[in-house]
């Protein structure tokens, strides 16, 4: 008969060879103390990877070096998704490392949470199998871009995000409404729900662009667009 020490031991070794259910993704590129003190919350059984585009090292053992276009925040989040994708925890988180920095006395600006802390307990309460996407754009309102959107700063690569995925062509005048930012959170199921060979070709497209304006574009019509990447209608709905 086993020893109550030797069966705590073996319980403590099973517990540890569980899958993380948590993932959450950091694009990092020039934040400091103490704009980026949060990570030090991020919790140890959370799998986690922060993207390094700026050739910093945030972390010793968290910090991936990414060779990316431009600060783009996008292509790190196409990686995390490329890099896990037969191993995807069912929750996975995906924050811009500004994410809880306050711009103004009047707003944040990626989220409407005032610390990590309480992103994390939003998101846990409510993101789920039947609620697959939540987006942490500040509540302030939905923008919209009309289709074809062929003015502006996204220059019609709308269009190329949907067609990429595959969607029904939208009609012209169609909305497209999201709200601001690139901070959100995708249950397991959505990300599946896409092919890692759009995952790869959405990101070759903004790694391989022309310029770095065009690639900033690329990476701004996704803004407008995560949603859809994830399985939602062109109008967000409020409850995510």
């Amino acid at each position: 008969m086993k020893s109550i020490g030797t069966r705590i031991v073996e319980d403590l070794r099973k517990l540890a060879e569980i899958p993380p259910t948590t993932g959450l993704v950091v694009v990092h590129c020039q934040r400091e103390e103490p704009e980026i003190a949060w990570v030090n919350d991020i919790p140890a059984k959370w799998k986690t990877a922060i993207y390094e585009t700026c050739g910093r090292q945030l972390s010793p053992t968290l910090s991936i070096p990414f060779k990316n276009r431009g600060r783009e925040e996008c292509t790190g989040y196409f990686q995390y998704i490329l890099d896990h994708y037969d191993n995807l925890p069912e929750i996975n988180v995906f924050l811009q490392d500004d994410a809880f920095f306050n711009y103004s006395k009047e707003h944040l600006w990626h989220t409407p949470f005032a610390n990590f802390n309480a992103l994390k307990n939003a998101t846990l309460k409510h993101l789920h199998q039947s609620r697959g996407f939540l987006h942490y754009g500040e509540n302030k309102g939905l923008f919209g871009k009309r289709i074809p959107d062929t003015k502006g700063y996204t220059e019609g690569y709308v269009v190329q995000v949907m067609q990429d995925l595959g969607l029904p062509p939208a009609k012209t005048g169609t909305w497209v409404t999201s709200r601001p930012k690139s901070s959100f959170a995708a249950h397991r199921d959505r990300i599946l729900a896409n092919s890692r060979e759009t995952y790869k070709l959405m990101q070759q497209r903004i790694l391989n662009a022309s310029t770095n304006s065009e690639a900033h574009k690329r990476c701004c019509a996704l803004e407008s667009t995560w949603h859809l990447v994830f399985g939602e209608p062109y109008d967000l709905p409020k409850s995510s």
